[in-house]
């Protein structure tokens, strides 16, 4: 992989531009422990599955290393923020993937509950995140606009954790019909 080069900068650095070469090395990272989980994985045990997951997973953070990449070559921030979305998913399918590999070598014989455990951990920082880009793109998310300001060099703006950013984004008027809030009805 050729070295990320940031193009020039006319008017100030965007900070978006010198973590994504850090996303970068992380996706790498990651891709290579995907592949470390896959080796370690007997899968006419474990099932097909498994192994689709770890192939996703591995597929996905290159995607992601790659669009990161070209998404500063582009000087493209949509494009940077719309693989985020990709990464987290590649971190859902991981550790997924690396419960299953404890499972297998502890011999708990408790897979499932690693899995929602993973799930859970996932929920809690890449989830909210997914969401919240989501519901930014969607224009029900009201501080996305903010945050992206932020991230190409624009004022510093403190942001809500993620979970409640995404606990707003679904609370929205977006998720709604005729302005109620869904289940709610004139008969009471």
């Amino acid at each position: 992989m050729a070295m990320l080069e940031l193009p020039p900068q006319g008017d100030g650095d965007r900070p978006w531009h010198k973590s994504a070469a850090n996303f970068v090395a992380v996706d790498a990272i990651l891709a290579a422990v995907a592949v470390l989980v896959m080796q370690m994985l007997e899968y006419e045990k474990a099932g097909a599955r498994w192994f689709v997951f770890d192939a996703l997973a591995i597929f996905l953070f290159i995607l992601d290393a790659e669009q990161t990449s070209n998404a500063v070559q582009e000087d493209n921030f949509n494009k940077y923020a719309r693989y985020q979305v990709t990464f987290n998913v590649a971190v859902l399918l991981a550790l997924l993937d690396l419960a299953k590999v404890l499972d297998h070598y502890l011999h708990w014989g408790a897979a499932g509950w690693l899995v929602v455990l993973a799930a859970v951990l996932w929920a809690r920082w890449w989830g909210c995140d997914t969401i919240f880009l989501i519901c930014g793109k969607l224009g029900c998310e009201p501080q996305y606009d903010d945050w992206k300001a932020m991230l190409q060099g624009g004022p510093t703006v403190k942001v809500k954790g993620p979970c409640r950013r995404a606990w707003t984004c679904l609370r929205s008027r977006k998720f709604t019909r005729d302005k109620k809030p869904l289940g709610k009805t004139d008969h009471g």
